[in-house]
């Protein structure tokens, strides 16, 4: 029997979606918690005037790191593609087309600077 298309588009946008967050390394967030150590260990980490500054820097440097992941895996289409283990990264196994990420890259440094500007 075949399958709805709807189905099949909600399961194409899903596997596209799980790409790119692998592609932006979510995991290596969590290096960036650390701008919140200053504010935890002068005991300001609940008042809203300190709170809210860190959360911004550390969305900053989220999007920031992920778009130098984005330009660094683009750089080094080639050589990850011989790479063992990154030869399986969305960009290097061609799940993700070069151009779309190029954009996304873009984007993602356009957000950066705007929440640097507050």
């Amino acid at each position: 029997m075949k399958q709805p298309r709807v189905s099949t588009f909600f399961c194409t946008f899903a596997d596209d979606m799980i790409k790119y967050i692998q592609l932006l390394r979510p995991l290596q967030w969590l290096k960036n918690v650390f701008v919140f150590a200053p504010i935890f260990f002068s005991n300001n980490l609940l008042k809203a005037e300190y709170f809210w500054p860190t959360l911004i820097i550390f969305i900053a440097f989220c999007l920031i790191s992920s778009s130098i992941y984005c330009f660094n895996d683009l750089k080094d289409i080639e050589a990850d593609r011989q790479h063992p283990k990154k030869r399986k990264r969305p960009i290097a196994s061609g799940a993700l087309g070069v151009s779309r990420i190029t954009s996304l890259s873009a984007e993602y440094d356009c957000l950066q600077s705007q929440w640097q500007s507050y």
